[in-house]
């Protein structure tokens, strides 16, 4: 449980990030 915790907010991150340049690229 505590890991997956302090895991989740990095993912979180992680996947921002990855919709943030799908959407970029959708711009171009």
């Amino acid at each position: 449980m505590e890991v997956e915790h302090e895991l989740t907010p990095s993912i979180n991150g992680m996947i921002q990030k990855v919709k943030h340049l799908v959407s970029i690229n959708e711009i171009k």
